[in-house]
């Protein structure tokens, strides 16, 4: 099964952490591995298919709000 690569980036109302690179079959599993890798709790996760030059993620595709589902964009 083909790979694709998505970019997971954590964030918070005052800080942030650079994307992550990851490779998963579907968005489903990537959401599963954003979830699996927080870092923090309390921290918005983002999913996105490119970065910008700074490797924050470019027009997420999925977000995870605090103590929400994850939501598709």
């Amino acid at each position: 099964m083909k790979k694709n690569t998505y970019y997971i980036m954590e964030t918070t109302p005052g800080g942030y952490r650079e994307a992550k690179k990851i490779h998963a079959t579907s968005l489903t599993a990537a959401k599963r591995a954003a979830s699996r890798g927080q870092a923090f709790y309390g921290t918005e996760l983002l999913i996105g298919l490119s970065v910008d030059e700074n490797g924050f993620v470019r027009n997420p595709i999925a977000v995870k709000e605090v103590g929400r589902a994850w939501e598709d964009i």
